[in-house]
């Protein structure tokens, strides 16, 4: 069975923004069997891979409504779950969860393997808080007859059911599922999925009180966010960092931290989240010269945001 030509592309990139991504090694997948909606399709693939997710989302939506122009149930469920996981993307996790059901309903019919949908479920049940509809959904991606789940979906289960098991403080099963996830991952896997994993470790170890383990684990998930080009999930990377590197007594490591995620939110149009790390980086600074480069670059941010405000504010030019 062949896998649809968007839908492994977005769940092993968008769908884990949440917890991490991977790289499906699948067979040669066929594209939409419809011109009008193979350019939606690669709009919405380009859209995303320049980091345009709005862009992408506007396309997925397009894409849908060209599926049911054709009644065809594959393509409604390719179409429906790929505008499902970019409004996961964007925090619109009610619409996203009608979509991944109406996904299920339409790829089932067709006869598609289910392994995607089932993990995207469980993942977005356990941002909801719904533990055991998350755990329901990654043992149907594992086990229901109609998915075939690779190793990256095993991964992803094992990463989904070790996050569940910190949340119920339950780390030696944590740590049991990470080193499940580690010893099954490879180098084909990708900087998303390995990332993952990262993320885990430092969560874990964070709770074991090993907070230098965990600091390396943060700047270790940090730095494949950053090869992966998901600059919002290195910035996040970088302050759970900081916040280890702190908890081990290392104040100056964690300004460092704090300053660079700061930079990379600004540059991202988050004005207000960088000021606030700005304000902790120079709370944690004690090297004189770190602080004054915090310093200066908090002066530029005020500078840079006034600056823009003013020009919001000035009145329409009349011609």
């Amino acid at each position: 069975m062949r896998t649809p030509f968007l839908r492994q592309v977005m769940s092993v990139t968008l769908c884990l923004a949440l917890i991490a991504g991977c790289t499906s090694r699948r067979p040669e997948h066929e594209p939409p069997s419809d011109d009008e909606l193979a350019r939606f399709t690669r709009g919405a693939r380009t859209a995303f891979e320049r980091g345009q997710r709005e862009q992408a989302t506007r396309y997925h939506e397009q894409a849908l409504q060209r599926a049911y122009v054709l009644d065809n149930p594959r393509e409604i469920g390719n179409a429906a779950y790929n505008f499902a996981v970019s409004l996961m993307g964007e925090g619109d996790l009610e619409r996203a969860g009608k979509l991944l059901d109406e996904a299920e309903w339409e790829l089932i019919r067709a006869g598609e393997n289910m392994a995607d949908v089932y993990i995207v479920q469980g993942k977005l049940a356990l941002t909801q808080k719904e533990e055991g509809r998350a755990l329901f959904y990654v043992k149907r991606a594992l086990n229901h007859p109609q998915s075939q789940p690779a190793t990256e979906h095993r991964i992803l289960g094992a990463l989904i059911r070790g996050e569940i098991a910190v949340d119920r403080g339950e780390i030696l099963v944590a740590r049991q599922l990470l080193q499940e996830a580690a010893a099954s991952i490879g180098p084909e896997q990708g900087d998303e999925l390995h990332a993952g994993i990262s993320g885990l470790e430092g969560v874990v170890s964070q709770r074991e009180d090993d907070h230098h383990l965990a600091a390396r684990s943060f700047d270790r998930e940090a730095a494949l966010w950053r090869a992966s080009g998901r600059y919002n999930d290195m910035a996040l990377a970088l302050e759970r960092s900081a916040t280890a590197h702190s908890q081990a007594g290392r104040p100056d490591f964690a300004a460092e931290r704090l300053f660079r995620a700061a930079r990379s939110r600004f540059a991202q149009g988050d004005e207000n989240a960088a000021l606030r790390l700005l304000e902790d980086a120079i709370a944690n600074a004690r090297s004189p010269s770190l602080r004054q480069r915090i310093v200066h670059l908090s002066d530029q941010f005020h500078a840079a945001g006034a600056g823009s405000r003013t020009e919001q504010n000035a009145p329409a030019r009349k011609d």
